[in-house]
């Protein structure tokens, strides 16, 4: 409850009890961060690197199965660590391109920018500041790759994730609502409605930049 706050862990709670094509809704932040500057940024922890394939092993003890970690950094996520003691302490998620969302959409991002997925942090390194440690690594990484800007969807009860990404320099660009009953969708993307499925092989394509206020 601590990771992601009493509101949010109560609503997780619900969703496995309630099946979201039964009945869903979703009140989502679209978050941007500029990486200007970002490239030029010192790094001196020797803790903190960029994972490669070699580390799925290592990374899938903290997050998931490793073979769904092996698939990530085939599909080009890039992912920032934090290994102490042979740990992985906390891990942050980048990707661009096409990036899936639960069962129902798809976020395309822009050209110039990259996705800020999500972050992991272990139980017992919470509270140490891995969360800005990883992703402004990832922001730098990803600025001397040559983008201009992150961007991400984050539950707007979620307190904790949009609450820090906003400490290091992310802004509330946008929103998107969603009301679903029996696997059919209502989206408002912005301003625009849109309708969709709770498939993941029908998912709802909406490009990033559609989703401002």
């Amino acid at each position: 409850m601590r990771e992601v706050g009493p509101a949010y862990a109560t609503s997780l709670v619900l969703r496995r009890i309630i099946p979201r094509w039964l009945f869903y809704h979703r009140h989502i932040y679209v978050m941007q961060r500029s990486l200007d500057g970002w490239a030029d940024k010192p790094h001196d922890d020797p803790n903190l690197r960029l994972a490669g394939k070699q580390d799925a092993d290592l990374i899938g003890q903290l997050v998931w199965d490793t073979e769904k970690v092996r698939d990530s950094l085939s599909e080009g996520a890039q992912i920032a660590m934090v290994v102490r003691d042979g740990r992985v302490q906390a891990a942050s998620w980048f990707k661009q391109g096409q990036v899936a969302y639960e069962h129902w959409l798809t976020l395309v991002t822009p050209e110039d920018a990259v996705c800020s997925m999500f972050v992991f942090t272990a139980k017992d390194a919470r509270g140490q500041g891995h969360f800005g440690r990883v992703v402004k690594f990832n922001c730098r990484e990803s600025a001397r790759a040559g983008l201009a800007r992150t961007v991400s969807i984050v539950d707007h009860l979620n307190r904790n994730s949009w609450s820090a990404t906003m400490k290091i320099g992310g802004q509330r660009v946008g929103t998107i609502r969603v009301w679903g009953v029996f696997g059919f969708l209502l989206v408002k993307a912005g301003s625009t409605w849109r309708t969709g499925r709770w498939d993941q092989d029908r998912r709802l394509a909406l490009g990033f930049d559609e989703l401002g206020t």
